[in-house]
């Protein structure tokens, strides 16, 4: 299984692609402050619209 096919699974499922991402970030990664998901959905967010 590859982090693609869960993601897409998810959203096939009815979760959002954001709530999909977190979801599988983690997963992956075990608990988290939420202030360090926020910092990498900003992360995750800039990176996606450089070109």
């Amino acid at each position: 299984m590859t982090q693609e096919w869960i993601l897409k699974t998810l959203i096939n499922l009815g979760f959002r692609q954001r709530d999909a991402e977190v979801y599988v970030f983690l997963a992956l990664n075990g608990t988290h402050k939420a202030s360090d998901l926020a910092k990498a959905n900003r992360y995750a967010s800039k990176k996606s619209t450089e070109p």
